[in-house]
């Protein structure tokens, strides 16, 4: 599996567990960088994947929220 597949899988389990309920920022690129000790297009990936999916926004290109019932509000 690829850090960014590993990175995705973690952040989607955490926001479906709760741990970041809808309109709440998740962690930074750069957070997640030193979190999984990853280049920062690691974890850029791994959140655009979120993004496409419809679990997270990104807003202004800095501040990401998650959006967990996949609904753009």
């Amino acid at each position: 599996m690829s850090k960014y597949q590993y990175i995705h899988d973690e952040l989607l389990k955490e926001i479906t567990d709760g741990k970041y309920p809808d309109k709440t920022a998740i962690p930074s690129d750069f957070a997640l960088m030193n979190r999984y000790k990853v280049a920062r297009e690691t974890s850029r990936k791994a959140v655009s994947m979120l993004v496409d999916e419809g679990y997270v926004i990104r807003i202004r290109c800095a501040f990401i929220e998650s959006c967990t019932s996949q609904v753009f509000r």
